[in-house]
């Protein structure tokens, strides 16, 4: 973990973040400007989504469905109802799956649907930002994961793409794609913008700069070329037991407190009991006070407990790697995560250390990403650990 840091990039160390305008890491230069080929060619996601997306959407649609059994009564014909409306669940979701597709081009990546009507999302290569993978754990189960591509559109998703869900070496493939080619983009982008001075009268020319090494070009669908990648750090896991110290997670308890009062709430008013009964259950506990204190006295015992198990869950196995020109970092127990950072597009690192961390000599690791939506997350490289 103290490995030396190394201005080349060529060491163990973190890479230095470029100056501004300089291009990236050496790659491919771009297709001609009306070069379309397909890079990968169009496909839809796997078909084991079926096996999610039902579930996905009858959960929202749970409520619903639970009402029309109270309002009929529990009668055959409710039932009748109920399983009527799962059936067209079912349905759409099989629709919605054969009616998208997906493909990369030498420029763009492009998120056809036709369901009713045509819509195609285009983005950009040279827009991309960071290329993400994450597995909940029903996906992880049926060998499938979550590739997002955050293009920096003022961090909201919506204006993202998202291909929900391919296999686990599909996600891979589409990603060396995407960041193969993005990287490329971003690095002819910076020859542009930063093209060399003119060699002035009686000033002898300057020798060529050396080429970069050139990556191997881009691979047909299911055999793209591996790039090289380095382990630059792995979080034991006994250092987890400095999560608590962070701060935030301190306060679990009282966040899932909160958020099971609001489902509370929100089924009170979706099975209809009134306000009435509520202020009732209220004022027996204020005349129980004995009740709330040892709650309090729960919540507060259970602060770095149920604090280091979230924090445990989110950072398990943490690990950050260098492949190519970006930095891999991948975490998580029950939703693996890993988010890929374009070198290029680092201005620089920030240690973070609480008051609780400073004491106990340990940090936080952030890179600074220009254009990164939920930088504040995405950007992280090493949660709570010593700050050597």
């Amino acid at each position: 973990m103290s490995t030396p840091y190394d201005p080349a990039g060529s060491g163990p160390g973190l890479p230095h973040p470029p100056t501004a305008g300089a291009p990236g890491h050496g790659g491919p230069p771009p297709a001609p400007a009306g070069g379309s080929a397909p890079l990968l060619p169009p496909a839809r996601l796997s078909p084991r989504v079926l096996l999610i997306d039902p579930l996905r959407t009858l959960r929202s649609l749970l409520l619903p469905l639970v009402g029309v059994l109270f309002v009929g009564g529990f009668s055959p014909r409710s039932f009748l109802w109920a399983a009527f409306g799962v059936v067209l669940t079912v349905i759409y979701t099989a629709v919605r799956w054969a009616t998208f597709t997906y493909q990369v081009t030498e420029d763009r990546l492009e998120l056809r649907r036709s369901l009713i009507g045509r819509s195609i999302r285009t983005i950009p290569l040279d827009r991309i930002r960071g290329v993400d993978i994450s597995t909940p754990p029903l996906h992880r189960l049926l060998g499938l994961a979550v590739l997002r591509i955050d293009t920096g559109a003022s961090g909201e998703e919506a204006q993202e793409g998202e291909l929900n869900a391919l296999t686990a070496a599909d996600a891979e493939r589409v990603r060396a794609v995407l960041i193969r080619r993005a990287a490329a983009a971003h690095a002819a982008a910076g020859r542009t913008a930063a093209p060399g001075a003119e060699p002035s009268g009686g000033t002898a020319p300057a020798p060529p700069a050396a080429a970069a090494p050139e990556e191997p070009a881009a691979a047909p669908y299911g055999e793209p070329p591996a790039p090289p990648e380095r382990t630059l750090a792995r979080v034991p896991r006994a250092w987890l037991a400095y999560g608590p110290l962070s701060g935030a997670y301190l306060l679990t308890p009282f966040a899932l407190l909160a958020g099971a009062l609001g489902v509370a709430f929100q089924a009170a008013e979706e099975l209809g009991i009134s306000a009435r009964t509520a202020r009732s259950v209220g004022e027996w506990l204020l005349a129980h006070p004995y009740l709330l204190a040892g709650a309090a006295v729960v919540l507060v015992l259970a602060m770095p407990v149920a604090g280091g198990l979230t924090y445990a869950v989110l950072h398990w196995d943490f690990t950050l790697r260098r492949r190519g020109g970006f930095l891999v970092a991948e975490r998580g127990l029950v939703d693996r995560r890993s988010v890929s950072l374009e070198i290029a597009r680092i201005r620089g690192y920030e240690l973070l250390e609480g008051l609780g961390e400073r004491l106990a000599g340990v940090a936080r690791l952030r890179a600074l990403v220009t254009g990164l939506g939920d930088a504040r997350t995405r950007g992280q490289l090493l949660p709570v650990t010593p700050r050597r």
